[in-house]
């Protein structure tokens, strides 16, 4: 569902905008709601990259996990992509078919099933991955001065996350 900021503002008696109080509270807003709308609008140049290499979101996410948090177990796996467990299981036989991933016993529960994400596959989400860094048509049209000031913004917002989630 895409998200609409430039809709019209409810307003108030006079006319007013109904907003919060302190003006950076509504651009704040604005700015968020914006941001939301530019990656729904974008999200196609993941799905066009992931295509390219023959992968469906999912394969990919699938890829991005295991390459860099390690082996994962099917119901682990599951939870991460917010699936079922069985949709799991066909996801991984297309991926261990194309030798990107691969299934290892547990040596003390052989009922358990480890992924790993294979040497081809960690190449393979490599070059993914650098294709996917690669700005969207949007971003890289923008001059370059207004490229680096999003990127500065970006940047101290992540920073701030971080801190905020380490502490």
């Amino acid at each position: 569902m895409a998200i609409n900021a430039a809709r019209p503002r409810a307003t108030g008696r006079n006319g007013a905008t109904k907003r919060a109080v302190n003006g950076a509270h509504a651009a704040g807003s604005d700015a968020w709601r914006l941001m939301i709308e530019f990656f729904q609008s974008q999200r196609h140049h993941f799905e066009r990259a992931a295509a390219s290499f023959d992968l469906t979101k999912q394969q990919s996410h699938t890829l991005h996990v295991l390459t860099n948090d390690g082996p994962r177990s099917m119901s682990e796996l599951a939870e991460i992509l917010a699936c079922d467990a069985s949709n799991v299981t066909g996801l991984i036989d297309r991926l261990e078919a194309r030798e990107l991933v691969e299934r290892h016993s547990v040596p003390n529960d052989r009922r358990m099933r480890m992924l790993a994400v294979t040497p081809a596959g960690a190449r393979l989400y490599r070059r993914l991955a650098a294709r996917v860094a690669e700005a969207p048509p949007a971003i890289a049209a923008l001059p370059q001065e207004e490229q680096r000031q999003l990127r500065g913004m970006l940047t101290r917002l992540l920073q701030q996350t971080r801190r905020a989630s380490a502490s």
